[in-house]
């Protein structure tokens, strides 16, 4: 299964999205910013990166161009 990373400042739609994934026996790691979800990736092995475009801090489109230059 894999590693899923979801960034979101919601924290309903983090709750979801993590049951969601936990029913297909995934590993999630949940945050509320992109610079927290950007330390995740540095921190660990993430097979998948679900991302709100806007979000306090880095927004998800610079999240994304970080962890493509990781």
């Amino acid at each position: 299964m894999a590693t899923v990373l979801i960034a979101d400042d919601e924290i309903n739609l983090r709750k979801v999205l993590c049951a969601l994934l936990a029913k297909d026996r995934h590993e999630t790691i949940a945050v509320e910013d992109g610079l927290l979800a950007l330390a995740a990736v540095e921190e660990q092995d993430v097979d998948i990166l679900i991302t709100d475009l806007k979000m306090p801090g880095m927004d998800g489109l610079a999240l994304l161009d970080a962890v493509q230059q990781r």
